[in-house]
Protein backbone atom coordinates (compact mmCIF):
# COMPACT_ATOMS: atom_id res chain seq x y z
CA UNK A 1 0.00 0.00 0.00
CA UNK A 2 1.06 3.60 -0.57
CA UNK A 3 0.90 5.56 2.50
CA UNK A 4 2.34 8.60 1.31
CA UNK A 5 -1.44 8.55 -1.10
CA UNK A 6 -3.36 7.65 1.50
CA UNK A 7 -2.03 10.15 3.57
CA UNK A 8 -2.65 12.94 0.81
CA UNK A 9 -6.27 12.16 0.45
CA UNK A 10 -6.90 12.10 3.85
CA UNK A 11 -6.26 15.69 4.05
CA UNK A 12 -8.64 16.22 1.28
CA UNK A 13 -11.02 14.03 3.04
CA UNK A 14 -10.61 16.07 6.27
CA UNK A 15 -11.16 19.58 4.28
CA UNK A 16 -15.27 18.28 4.01
CA UNK A 17 -15.25 17.33 7.77
CA UNK A 18 -14.51 13.66 7.07
CA UNK A 19 -14.20 11.63 10.53
CA UNK A 20 -13.18 8.13 9.46
CA UNK A 21 -9.99 10.43 7.76
CA UNK A 22 -9.02 12.83 10.98
CA UNK A 23 -8.97 9.70 12.68
CA UNK A 24 -7.00 7.96 10.19
CA UNK A 25 -4.32 10.47 9.88
CA UNK A 26 -4.15 10.74 13.61
CA UNK A 27 -3.25 6.68 13.34
CA UNK A 28 -0.67 6.91 10.60
CA UNK A 29 0.95 10.45 12.51
CA UNK A 30 1.64 7.77 15.80
CA UNK A 31 2.95 4.82 13.92
CA UNK A 32 4.74 6.97 11.17
CA UNK A 33 2.88 5.58 8.00
CA UNK A 34 3.56 7.38 5.59
CA UNK A 35 3.54 10.56 7.27
CA UNK A 36 6.27 11.57 9.84
CA UNK A 37 6.03 9.93 13.31
CA UNK A 38 4.65 12.89 15.54
CA UNK A 39 2.82 11.88 18.63
CA UNK A 40 1.79 15.74 19.10
CA UNK A 41 0.11 16.03 15.84
CA UNK A 42 -1.76 12.33 16.30
CA UNK A 43 -3.31 13.73 18.95
CA UNK A 44 -4.57 16.74 16.85
CA UNK A 45 -6.04 14.90 14.76
CA UNK A 46 -7.85 12.89 17.28
CA UNK A 47 -9.09 15.56 18.74
CA UNK A 48 -10.10 16.76 15.62
CA UNK A 49 -12.27 13.40 14.80
CA UNK A 50 -13.64 13.45 18.20
CA UNK A 51 -15.39 17.49 18.06
CA UNK A 52 -16.54 16.62 14.25
CA UNK A 53 -18.56 13.63 15.36
CA UNK A 54 -20.39 11.97 18.75
CA UNK A 55 -20.03 8.72 17.38
CA UNK A 56 -16.20 9.31 17.07
CA UNK A 57 -15.90 9.38 21.15
CA UNK A 58 -15.20 5.89 22.01
CA UNK A 59 -12.71 5.02 19.20
CA UNK A 60 -10.98 8.19 19.79
CA UNK A 61 -10.91 7.92 23.58
CA UNK A 62 -9.32 4.29 22.92
CA UNK A 63 -6.82 5.63 20.75
CA UNK A 64 -5.30 8.10 23.15
CA UNK A 65 -5.14 5.73 25.56
CA UNK A 66 -3.30 3.67 23.33
CA UNK A 67 -1.14 6.96 21.58
CA UNK A 68 -0.14 7.90 25.82
CA UNK A 69 0.69 4.10 26.31
CA UNK A 70 3.09 4.19 23.01
CA UNK A 71 4.34 7.29 24.49
CA UNK A 72 5.14 5.85 27.69
CA UNK A 73 6.30 3.00 26.29
CA UNK A 74 8.75 4.19 23.98
CA UNK A 75 9.96 7.13 26.60
CA UNK A 76 10.87 3.92 28.78
CA UNK A 77 12.30 1.76 25.72
CA UNK A 78 13.93 4.19 23.56
CA UNK A 79 14.76 6.87 26.44
CA UNK A 80 12.31 9.10 24.19
CA UNK A 81 11.21 12.82 25.67
CA UNK A 82 9.10 12.56 28.78
CA UNK A 83 7.83 16.28 28.44
CA UNK A 84 3.83 16.40 28.17
CA UNK A 85 3.49 13.91 30.56
CA UNK A 86 2.18 14.95 34.02
CA UNK A 87 5.08 15.51 36.70
CA UNK A 88 4.04 11.90 38.69
CA UNK A 89 4.66 10.03 35.89
CA UNK A 90 8.33 11.52 35.44
CA UNK A 91 9.73 9.80 38.11
CA UNK A 92 8.29 6.56 37.56
CA UNK A 93 9.63 6.62 33.87
CA UNK A 94 13.19 7.20 35.31
CA UNK A 95 12.94 4.53 37.31
CA UNK A 96 12.06 2.15 34.86
CA UNK A 97 14.72 3.38 32.54
CA UNK A 98 17.55 2.25 35.49
CA UNK A 99 15.25 -0.62 35.83
CA UNK A 100 15.67 -1.38 32.18
CA UNK A 101 19.50 -0.22 32.64
CA UNK A 102 20.21 -3.03 35.05
CA UNK A 103 18.45 -5.86 33.72
CA UNK A 104 19.39 -5.82 29.94
CA UNK A 105 22.85 -4.16 29.85
CA UNK A 106 24.30 -5.84 27.10
CA UNK A 107 21.26 -4.74 24.74
CA UNK A 108 21.33 -1.43 26.54
CA UNK A 109 24.88 0.02 26.56
CA UNK A 110 26.27 3.12 27.75
CA UNK A 111 25.29 4.83 24.97
CA UNK A 112 21.68 3.87 25.79
CA UNK A 113 22.36 4.87 29.57
CA UNK A 114 23.50 8.30 28.40
CA UNK A 115 20.48 9.01 25.63
CA UNK A 116 18.07 7.63 28.99
CA UNK A 117 19.63 10.55 31.38
CA UNK A 118 19.60 13.36 28.79
CA UNK A 119 16.30 13.08 27.70
CA UNK A 120 15.30 12.47 31.39
CA UNK A 121 16.80 15.46 32.52
CA UNK A 122 14.60 17.29 30.67
CA UNK A 123 11.75 17.80 32.89
CA UNK A 124 12.79 15.85 35.90
CA UNK A 125 10.93 17.24 39.21
CA UNK A 126 12.47 16.93 42.70
CA UNK A 127 13.51 13.76 44.03
CA UNK A 128 13.10 11.99 41.11
CA UNK A 129 16.53 9.32 40.69
CA UNK A 130 19.64 11.32 39.92
CA UNK A 131 22.75 10.88 37.59
CA UNK A 132 24.62 8.07 38.27
CA UNK A 133 22.22 6.01 39.65
CA UNK A 134 21.88 3.41 36.78
CA UNK A 135 25.77 2.78 36.91
CA UNK A 136 25.48 1.94 40.41
CA UNK A 137 22.18 -0.67 40.10
CA UNK A 138 24.86 -2.21 37.05
CA UNK A 139 27.25 -2.41 39.98
CA UNK A 140 25.48 -3.97 41.78
CA UNK A 141 25.59 -8.14 40.61
CA UNK A 142 22.78 -10.50 41.85
CA UNK A 143 24.34 -13.86 42.89
CA UNK A 144 24.52 -16.36 39.85
CA UNK A 145 21.78 -18.30 39.51
CA UNK A 146 19.05 -16.05 40.27
CA UNK A 147 16.02 -16.65 38.58
CA UNK A 148 13.23 -14.71 37.59
CA UNK A 149 10.13 -16.82 36.18
CA UNK A 150 12.09 -19.17 35.31
CA UNK A 151 14.24 -17.14 33.26
CA UNK A 152 17.91 -16.54 34.34
CA UNK A 153 18.20 -12.77 35.92
CA UNK A 154 21.38 -11.84 33.62
CA UNK A 155 19.73 -13.56 30.44
CA UNK A 156 18.74 -9.97 28.73
CA UNK A 157 17.20 -11.38 26.25
CA UNK A 158 14.42 -13.96 27.74
CA UNK A 159 13.19 -11.37 30.28
CA UNK A 160 13.36 -8.57 27.51
CA UNK A 161 10.98 -11.38 25.67
CA UNK A 162 9.00 -11.20 29.47
CA UNK A 163 8.46 -7.73 29.44
CA UNK A 164 8.06 -5.77 26.56
CA UNK A 165 6.05 -8.28 23.95
CA UNK A 166 2.82 -6.83 22.57
CA UNK A 167 0.98 -9.27 24.19
CA UNK A 168 1.83 -8.68 27.71
CA UNK A 169 1.35 -5.24 26.99
CA UNK A 170 -2.26 -5.39 25.42
CA UNK A 171 -2.69 -7.84 28.68
CA UNK A 172 -1.37 -5.35 30.88
CA UNK A 173 -3.51 -2.63 29.38
CA UNK A 174 -6.77 -4.61 29.45
CA UNK A 175 -6.26 -5.58 33.00
CA UNK A 176 -5.89 -1.48 33.47
CA UNK A 177 -8.85 -1.48 31.95
CA UNK A 178 -10.65 -3.70 33.53
CA UNK A 179 -10.07 -1.44 36.78
CA UNK A 180 -10.86 1.62 35.36
CA UNK A 181 -14.45 0.06 34.49
CA UNK A 182 -14.93 -1.43 37.80
CA UNK A 183 -13.84 2.04 39.93
CA UNK A 184 -16.39 3.82 37.51
CA UNK A 185 -19.10 1.67 37.83
CA UNK A 186 -18.36 1.56 41.99
CA UNK A 187 -18.91 5.04 41.52
CA UNK A 188 -21.83 5.55 39.92
CA UNK A 189 -23.44 3.21 42.30
CA UNK A 190 -22.68 5.70 45.20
Amino acid sequence: PDFKQAAHHYKKATEYRNTQAMFNLGYMHEHGMGLPQDFHLAKRWYDKADSTSPEAHVPVTLALGQLWVHRFYRAIRYGDSVSGFPTFVVPIISWLRNLKLYYFPDEYGATSIENSQKASDESEPEGAPQRGEAESLKEAKEPEGTKIWGADRNDGAALSEIFFTDTWIAIWLSVLLAIVLYYRNYRLRE
